[in-house]
């Protein structure tokens, strides 16, 4: 890891008789899905005797004093957190475990026969395949919010732009309950059958041959980046196979073409965990910011945000703002930068502006 981020810039321009202000806008989204409650659901089809709980220090791994949900509805994939806040639920992701032997409404007369595991964002109420890929980008681009991520996968879903559809939410109940994006809703429940069969076809080798003590969201969370690459392929198969379409059938072709190298898994996980270790910059506002010369005008700055999926190796550290002194009263160009230096045990290396 770098010991100085890259710089980030804004250039506000002063131009004398427009009267446009261009204006910042905050992070959007929130938590997915609508608010949590203490009843989540767990769904690839509604699954029933998976190990749910709540992963507050988000290790992805299961902690003797982390809260654990009860299969309380198994017809409908209900669990509930008893004892559990709201404000509590929204702090964590949840992580799921679906252990050989549990059962899916899609097969309910065939036991699972491979562990798999599944994620949803803080704030989740329905945990699926989808949500982990969710998950998965969130993760991966630390700075996005929930509705980027949705919208993101939906266009590799190729839905429609005026669709309705909620990725984090029950696509069971949502399909069954009619409506003009049930299709929509029958065509994401398909996606996630296929994906749920490739983590199903791949996470217990991968887990075998990686280091010890590697986490099973860790290892999901590589294949969701597979996965998510792969997604457009993964629709034509759903979308080609119609009312054909069985139930984890395009799982099993993707399988086919879907390979983790396992003699360089050790590489790869290096790779990524100093990926989601690296901090990101992002602004509050605008780029580029146009304002008209005021006399008595001032010039305040929105500053910029930094995200991590480390935040203990940056925990009170600012954002310092450098560059020219935006001069409200004259015309002119203006750049600011911006910088922020981890903790580090050697100098920081110098970015060129």
């Amino acid at each position: 890891m770098t010991d100085i981020i890259t710089q980030l810039k804004t250039t506000t321009t002063l131009l004398i008789g427009i009267a446009f202000l261009i204006t910042g806008c905050g992070g959007g989204g929130g938590a997915i899905g609508g608010a949590a409650s203490s009843v989540v659901k767990v769904a690839d089809g509604y699954i029933q005797g998976a190990i749910v709980f709540l992963d507050e220090n988000k290790n992805g791994v299961k902690d003797p004093t982390e809260p654990v949900a009860i299969n309380t509805n198994p017809a409908i994939g209900e669990y509930t957190f008893k004892g559990i806040s709201q404000a509590t639920l929204d702090l964590s992701p949840i992580v799921v475990t679906v252990p050989v032997g549990a059962t899916d409404s899609d097969r309910p007369n065939q036991p699972i026969k491979d562990v798999f595991s599944m994620t949803a964002p803080a704030g989740g109420g329905v945990i699926t395949p989808i949500t982990t890929m969710i998950q998965s980008q969130l993760k991966n681009n630390p700075g996005m919010t929930p509705d980027q991520a949705q919208t993101s996968i939906k266009k590799a879903m190729g839905l429609p732009a005026n669709s309705t559809v909620d990725l984090a939410a029950d696509y069971v109940a949502q399909k069954a309950a009619g409506g003009a994006d049930a299709a929509n809703y029958a065509k994401v429940h398909k996606v996630a059958q296929s994906v749920a069969t490739i983590v199903k076809k791949n996470q217990a080798a991968l887990q075998n041959a990686a280091p010890k003590g590697t986490s099973q969201t860790t290892m999901v969370d590589l294949m969701m980046q597979k996965a998510l690459a792969k997604l457009p392929t993964i629709v034509m198969k759903v979308d080609v196979a119609g009312a054909k379409f069985k139930d984890g059938s395009t799982g099993d072709l993707i399988g086919s073409g879907f390979s983790i190298d396992l003699n360089t898994l050790q590489q790869q996980l290096a790779a990524q965990k100093a990926k989601l270790s690296k901090p990101v910059l992002s602004l509050k506002g605008p780029s580029s910011i146009t304002l008209v010369v005021d006399p008595a005008g001032t010039y305040t700055d929105q500053g910029a945000t930094l995200h991590s999926n480390n935040p203990n190796l940056y925990t009170g550290l600012t954002v310092a703002v450098g560059g020219d002194v935006v001069d409200p009263t004259l015309v002119g160009a203006y750049t600011l930068t911006y910088n922020v230096t981890p903790k580090a045990t050697t100098p920081p290396t110098p970015v060129p502006a």
